[in-house]
């Protein structure tokens, strides 16, 4: 009997202790793990589309420094075109390394780096910019397959979640009778980027382009011209691959370079990062 009245006293106790956190502005739940996602988590286009999806961290976090995820789609239903660093870091102030690869079919790794040691971004915020397009009807899920964020000391954060995105590639609705293919031009991102060699960027055409409609330019970081690339004969999409080289095939060095395409609807201009 006696040790009931402690325990009810005992709880009595916890209950008033409570109420006044409670009153005081405390919260009262469990606080949220920090996660990664993709902005949006769902997403539907039709046949032939490129679309973005952001990959985002939310406010749970603090101070970080480091990312690295590692993302698996079906390279049948869409294909990954490109990836762009995200506005967190690119508005760092801090220098960064950004780095996508191929682990495997259908399977990417991002990661990017800070510098130096004590640098850090704020969450939350942009990670990176995906690129996709579109290749069949049906459905896929993108998936995280490993995720990793370090503090400020470069220590792995635990724990950590993320949240799938999904999407639905619908039918190309025409008219009927009517040859299927893009109605516009359209531009991806350069990829990969950084890289080591070569870069390529997507274009989508209507299907009455011409092989003269359309002209990619490499330009150096002070501006100077380092090499044209004219666009493939044909419609429907093609990439336009720049090889590293100058003029008479000669690598260039090491830096910052812009790609100026031209088309009859627009002038696109993209960065890309040359590592030797």
């Amino acid at each position: 009997m006696k040790g009931r009245m402690t325990m009810m006293r005992g709880s009595m106790r916890l209950g008033a202790l409570v109420l006044f956190l409670a009153a005081l502005g405390f919260p009262l739940s469990a606080p949220a793990d920090p996660i990664v996602y993709l902005d949006p988590d769902s997403t539907t286009v039709a046949v032939s589309d490129s679309f973005d999806v952001r990959l985002m961290i939310n406010d749970e976090f603090d101070t970080f420094s480091n990312f690295q995820v590692v993302l698996r789609f079906d390279p049948n239903v869409v294909e990954l075109s490109g990836v762009d660093e995200g506005s967190l870091y690119v508005s760092s102030g801090y220098q960064t390394f950004f780095h996508v690869e191929e682990e495997s079919l259908g399977s990417w790794e991002i990661f990017e780096v800070i510098f130096p040691f004590s640098s850090f971004v704020l969450a939350p915020g942009e990670l990176a910019v995906i690129h996709f397009r579109a290749l069949a009807e049906g459905e896929t899920p993108i998936e995280f397959l490993s995720e990793v964020v370090m503090d400020i000391d470069r220590v792995e954060i635990h724990p950590i979640g993320s949240v799938d995105g999904h999407v639905t590639v619908a039918p190309t609705v025409g008219v009927e009778g009517a040859e299927a293919g893009p109605i516009g031009w359209s531009v991806g991102a350069p990829f990969p980027n950084p890289t080591r060699g070569s870069a390529s960027i997507r274009l989508a055409r209507p299907i009455d382009a011409r092989s003269g409609d359309c002209r990619l330019s490499v330009y150096d970081a002070r501006g100077r011209l380092v090499r044209e690339i004219d666009l493939p004969a044909g419609a429907g999409p093609a990439d336009l691959v720049w090889d590293g080289r100058g003029v008479g095939a000669a690598q260039v060095p090491s830096g910052v370079y812009f790609f100026r395409l031209e088309t009859p609807e627009e002038t696109v201009r993209r960065k890309v990062v040359l590592i030797r």
